[in-house]
């Protein structure tokens, strides 16, 4: 899992965020797992079904969109709670 500083939505793609973060911080033998949208020299795609590691990619793809989906609900929650505090009381 890597997480990157907040994009403005809208303005950047998944893919262009990629390769202005992640990308630089992989090693020489690294690669980024990452779905169909995401093509690029340093990642690994959905395999086709019947490829012998298709089944592990697939759990470990899983596995991720789980923790970035709880993620997600953390920020939100932060978030919404944050806007409703009063920060003009000294």
């Amino acid at each position: 899992m890597w997480a990157s500083r907040p994009w403005p939505v809208g303005s950047y793609t998944g893919i262009k965020i990629f390769r202005q973060g992640l990308h630089s911080q992989l090693g020489s033998y690294e690669f980024a797992i990452a779905n169909s949208g995401y093509v690029d020299i340093r990642t690994i795609t959905p395999l086709p079904s019947e490829h012998p590691k298709a089944r592990t990619y697939a759990i470990i793809r899983a596995q991720h969109e789980t923790a970035s989906g709880r993620l997600k609900k953390m920020a939100q929650k932060v978030l919404f709670r944050s806007s409703q505090l009063d920060l003009s009381a000294n």
